[in-house]
């Protein structure tokens, strides 16, 4: 069977793509001390039975968490949210796990503005590897023509 504590971190988890509030999986889990693969069961059914159709997350919602977490200056969260709103236009961010997408143009705009922080700070605080980080970055900029110094 089902956990009522299952249930209730998936419902948790269902409020918060609701309502825009930017919570992985992997956080409702810890503080609900779930494994990632049962809350997404308990989740799953939930959606099903109740015949939901939640929101996916804007990437920009994330910007916010991990720059607050390396130190990233409001100027080059700024040109973050430029380079995904760019990207969203020209349909690059469909399909994207929203999380790498913002770690990827947080990684950017970093290199822009020279702010010194690498992309392994930016990989722990969005728990992106940096591979993936790295390879959605090249598909930004090849798409968007952004120019690095």
């Amino acid at each position: 069977g089902r956990t009522i504590i299952g249930i209730m971190a998936s419902s948790l988890y269902v409020a918060c793509r609701e309502l825009n509030v930017p919570r992985t999986l992997d956080d409702i889990a810890k503080a609900a001390n779930l494994t990632v693969k049962e809350l997404s069961r308990d989740y799953r059914l939930l959606v099903n039975r109740l015949e939901l159709q939640p929101e996916s997350y804007d990437s920009s919602e994330f910007v916010t968490r991990i720059s607050t977490r390396v130190g990233i200056s409001e100027k080059t969260k700024r040109e973050a949210l430029e380079i995904l709103h760019k990207a969203k236009e020209k349909g690059i961010t469909d399909g994207k796990n929203p999380i790498s997408l913002a770690a990827a143009a947080l990684f950017l705009s970093v290199i822009i503005n020279h702010e010194g922080k690498t992309q392994g700070n930016i990989a722990k605080a969005s728990g992106i590897s940096g591979v993936t980080i790295r390879n959605v970055a090249k598909i930004i900029r090849k798409n968007l023509e952004v120019n690095i110094p």
